[in-house]
Order: structure tokens, then C-alpha cells, then sequence
């Protein structure tokens, strides 16, 4: 008899120590990404990359740590470790046309143009693509020669084209 009582308070002990620890690790990874999150929009890429990394190490696919781990690697030029970023992030969010897009922009940059036209059309086939999203497209496929005039609509640069940063987009 006093072995049956054992069990249940031995059960309700492992169980609060469970929850304590998953409610530990949980606050730990919205601490790192609240804190990637905040070093990604003050321009510290770098050290985005890294903290991103470290919230998705603790909770691999609980958030969208990969995703703006990528971002900030494209914002670096990195564009090898955000395809890879990118590519593991799409294997536990399929439809996350998000990532798509930017995968579809990074393997352009790698001069991968067949597959990256593929991989845009399947963001397209999730989401009718948006003013950001085309932008994206646009850059994309013409490297920064087509510019937005607000009088008359698109028009092509006069003189040479070069490539620009792309502010706001990411």
C-alpha cells in the first residue's frame, strides 16, 4: 500500500520538475530572440546572426529564428549560410511564402537563376505576391535598373546601372 502512494507523488514531482524546465528553456529562447529581434533592427547583423542561431539551438522550429537568422546573413552577403538557413527553415514551414521569396532572392544572387525563378513561383502559388514581395522579384531580376518614379510609374535609370543596397526590404 505505501508502495502505491510512492507512485503518484513520485509521478507529480516528475512532472513539476518537467514543466519548471520547459517553461526555463522557453523563457531562455524569447530572451535570445527578443534580443536578436532588437540587435537585428539597430543594423547589428552579425551579432543577429548569432543570437538567432542560439533561440533556434534551444528551440529548433518553436520559432522563426532561421528565417531572421537568414535575413540577417543576406544583409551580410552571407548568401551560402542563408540558403542553408533558409532551406532548414522551409523543411518545418513549408508554406511560409516569407522564406520562399528570400530563398528565391538568395539563389539568384548565387547566380542560380532556373531555380530561383522556381522557387518563386512556388511562394507565388502560396500567397499572391505583394508591393515588398515584387520588389524583392524586381530587384531580383533586374539588379537594381528599374527605379520607382511616383509621377509615371516605372521607368529605367538613365546612364550606367549599378547595384545599391536594398534598404527596407528585409
Amino acid at each position: 500500500m505505501t508502495l502505491q502512494l510512492a507512485k503518484p507523488r513520485f509521478l507529480l514531482c516528475g512532472a513539476i520538475v518537467y514543466l519548471v524546465s520547459v517553461a526555463m528553456c522557453n523563457a531562455q529562447t524569447g530572451t535570445d530572440f527578443d534580443k536578436a529581434t532588437t540587435e537585428f533592427h539597430a543594423g547589428n547583423y552579425g551579432a543577429a546572426a548569432a543570437l538567432f542561431a542560439r533561440a533556434e539551438s534551444s528551440s529548433p522550429g518553436k520559432t522563426a529564428a532561421l528565417l531572421y537568422k537568414a535575413k540577417s546573413l543576406v544583409h551580410l552577403q552571407n548568401f551560402a549560410e542563408a540558403e542553408a538557413a533558409l532551406r532548414r527553415y522551409i523543411l518545418s514551414h513549408p508554406d511560409s511564402d516569407d522564406a520562399l521569396y528570400l530563398l528565391g532572392f538568395v539563389l539568384h544572387r548565387e547566380n542560380h537563376p532556373a531555380e530561383s525563378l522556381e522557387i518563386y513561383t512556388k511562394a507565388a502559388a502560396i500567397k499572391t505576391p505583394t508591393g515588398d514581395d515584387l520588389k524583392i522579384v524586381g530587384l531580383t531580376m533586374c539588379c537594381g535598373a528599374i527605379i520607382r518614379m511616383p509621377s509615371n510609374g516605372w521607368r529605367r535609370p538613365s546612364g550606367s546601372i549599378r547595384r545599391t543596397k536594398m534598404p527596407g526590404i528585409f
